[in-house]
């Protein structure tokens, strides 16, 4: 069962989109165009109630639900559930359907590790390539908009502000084979950063966490800047840890 679509626009990993679909066609004689523009939107959407939880892990998704509720056909809605396949938030069961994909603690054993060392050395190449006069003072904006989540307790509103803040810093990063690797890693763990950020009191101390590494950065200390980055990282570990253990995952 799906959540009603809201009219309300969003924007989510720096693209804007809409939650309401035009009963026309604005396509009509571009038809090319349309299965990847929807196949997009909808992959978005259900994006989106993935990493919110809002459609949980093992529910089945209904490609004719989907494509009623989005005056779609269902070409653009199956191709949107196999690029959510292909990047972990969908799985396939032949001749039975599609589901919302798992969350193991082991594959979060495995992916955290890596992406604490990674995002230490994109941290430490980023100061060593050297950043302009605007770079500090960016992600300062950035936290302060994280700061004013935390007094509202908007967990959402912090996590999507924690999205920005290391695209911001990988679209920084002076090597492109390793934002790939982040990228594709990245990916993945969406859903673990969203449920890491809505465990009580997390978002307070992930800001201050977030606050030191940035003052590393400004001091371009590259010792605290790659234990800081990695303690980011292990701290969340911890947390889905307890978190999947006391859910029996």
């Amino acid at each position: 069962m799906f959540l009603a679509i809201i009219p309300k626009k969003y924007v989510f990993r720096g693209k804007p989109f809409s939650m309401t679909i035009s009963q026309e066609n604005p396509f009509e004689n571009k038809q090319l165009l349309i299965p990847q523009s929807l196949s997009q939107t909808v992959a978005r959407y259900l994006e989106k109630k993935i990493i919110e939880g809002r459609l949980e892990p093992g529910v089945r998704i209904i490609p004719e639900e989907l494509a009623k509720r989005f005056n779609v056909s269902k070409s653009p809605v199956r191709e949107a559930l196999l690029s959510l396949e292909k990047d972990g938030f969908v799985s396939i069961i032949p001749r039975i359907g599609f589901f919302v994909s798992e969350i193991k603690l082991h594959d979060i054993e495995e992916i955290y590790p890596l992406r604490a060392s990674l995002n230490a050395l994109m941290l430490r190449s980023i100061v060593e390539k050297g950043y302009g006069e605007d770079f500090i003072p960016h992600l300062k904006k950035i936290l302060h908009e994280m700061e004013l989540r935390v007094q509202e307790h908007d967990i959402n509103g912090f996590y999507y502000l924690s999205v920005q803040l290391y695209e911001f810093l990988l679209d920084h990063c002076p090597n492109n084979r390793l934002k790939i690797i982040l990228n594709n890693i990245g990916k993945q763990v969406l859903r673990f950063r969203f449920m890491t950020m809505s465990q009580p009191g997390h978002i307070k101390i992930a800001l201050e966490r977030h606050k030191r590494l940035v003052k590393a950065l400004k001091n371009q200390d590259i010792p605290s800047i790659t234990r800081f980055a990695e303690e980011i990282i292990y701290r969340a570990l911890e947390v889905l840890r307890k978190s999947l253990r006391n859910k029996n995952l």
